[in-house]
């Protein structure tokens, strides 16, 4: 997330976002979106997490956040010690959080509404406790992939999924983010997503992977 504030923007309370209550951080994030100049909020699916790593994910969705605001900064402070190359000039400012007022600002933007997306997505994959643990490695949902199986909205770069899942439910899931792919392009994108967690797959689960990837580049007319 991405927030311009006002001079004197009159948010006391505000902290980082993890030291804040999930109370506290819903109450704050309406105050904040009431007096910001602007705020924008970027995202990665979690196939584009799988293809490109989470570290230039992160670096995409900030880009995308700064975007989304609908007006370019001065500059932008970043939050760590890495920037993500905006259209504006940038200081990656380690602890950011607790020490920028508009970077803490952004912290609650992008928790609130993570967690708002995690209780949606509970209702949609229900039986994985997203509502409770919001997606991180609690041991409930290592459980609860042992029980079910990865869902829809997984990264499989995530540890966490292929060391739970029983035996032959990632390749299920998978394959089917290969035969769904709308164009070719996210066909490509699926497969070098696909490419990056091969070491938490069998020989297998590989060959028929990649069995199943010259089909689809079959049907959209290209060389498998």
């Amino acid at each position: 997330a991405s927030v311009i504030l006002p001079e004197n923007p009159g948010l006391t309370g505000l902290d980082d976002s993890k030291k804040m209550t999930a109370k506290s951080r819903e109450e704050m994030y309406g105050r904040i979106t009431k007096c910001a100049v602007a705020w924008g909020i970027g995202m990665a699916e979690n196939d584009e997490i799988d293809e490109i790593g989470i570290l230039e994910a992160t670096m995409k969705s900030m880009r995308r956040a700064v975007r989304n605001m609908g007006t370019t900064p001065d500059i932008a402070l970043i939050d760590g010690n890495k920037t993500p190359g905006l259209d504006c000039k940038e200081r990656a400012v380690v602890g950011g959080d607790a020490i920028s007022l508009s970077i803490a600002a952004a912290s609650v933007i992008a928790k609130v509404t993570r967690d708002r997306l995690m209780i949606e997505m509970d209702r949609v994959f229900p039986g994985y406790g997203f509502a409770q643990h919001k997606g991180y490695g609690a041991s409930s949902h290592a459980a609860a992939i042992a029980e079910l199986g990865p869902c829809g909205i997984h990264r499989f770069s995530f540890r966490l999924v292929p060391s739970s899942a029983p035996p032959g439910t990632c390749v299920k899931f998978l394959k089917k983010r290969l035969t769904s792919a709308p164009t070719p392009e996210i066909l490509e994108r699926a497969a070098t997503g696909i490419a990056r967690v091969k070491g938490s797959l069998s020989e297998n689960d590989i060959a028929e992977l990649r069995k199943t990837y010259k089909v689809c580049k079959k049907r959209f007319g290209g060389k498998a």
